[in-house]
């Protein structure tokens, strides 16, 4: 009896230790991933229609998920991008001038019957922050259709969180790019 008991506890012991250790090894679990940027697109039109998607979000160890029409809804999808630009978002994403962004900003352009709201979490080198960026998506209709100057231009530091966000979902879910930033790659370059 006093051998079995003995077995007994060095088969616990040898056990404790084991898990003992693989507690104390680093895990990386969704509740310490750091987003670095995450951006919901929702259209909202005639008779209360709104519909909503995750165009991306990207955390820290460069995991991307975003959401694909499939079979009449939204199916979120997972890629991942190299640590290399996780880095570069990461950098381009800092120098943004959070002074120049508010919690609710456009519209941008005019379309017909519907709107689209951007919602933004962003990390930035103060924190996370969030803001929204009413009909950012080009449009056919020219921006002084309503009058001069009642659409306002976007302003850069805004137009390129909205292209980082439309470059980053065109790369891993295939869609084309929006044409104004495309035109904004072609300025940069």
């Amino acid at each position: 009896m006093k051998e079995i008991l003995r077995l007994a506890l060095v088969g616990f012991l040898t056990l404790a230790v084991i898990c003992c250790s693989k507690v104390d090894a680093p895990r990386r679990t969704a509740a310490n991933l750091k987003v670095l940027l995450d951006a919901t697109d929702t259209v909202h039109g005639i008779g209360g229609y709104k519909n909503t998607r995750m165009l991306v979000r990207l955390t820290d160890d460069g995991r991307v998920e975003w959401d694909k029409w499939v079979n009449k809804g939204w199916q979120r999808n997972t890629s991942w991008i190299s640590p290399a630009e996780v880095t570069s978002i990461k950098r381009r994403l800092e120098t943004v001038d959070e002074t120049k962004i508010t919690s609710k900003m456009g519209p941008y352009n005019i379309y017909v019957d519907t709107s689209v709201e951007l919602s933004i979490r962003m990390a930035t080198r103060t924190g996370l922050i969030s803001f929204s960026v009413i009909d950012p998506w080009s449009s056919n209709l020219p921006r002084d259709a309503l009058g001069e100057g009642r659409i306002p231009a976007m302003p850069s530091d805004v137009e390129s969180v909205v292209c980082e966000i439309d470059a980053l979902h065109g790369q891993i879910s295939g869609d084309p790019v929006d044409r104004m930033c495309k035109a904004q790659d072609a300025r940069s370059n």
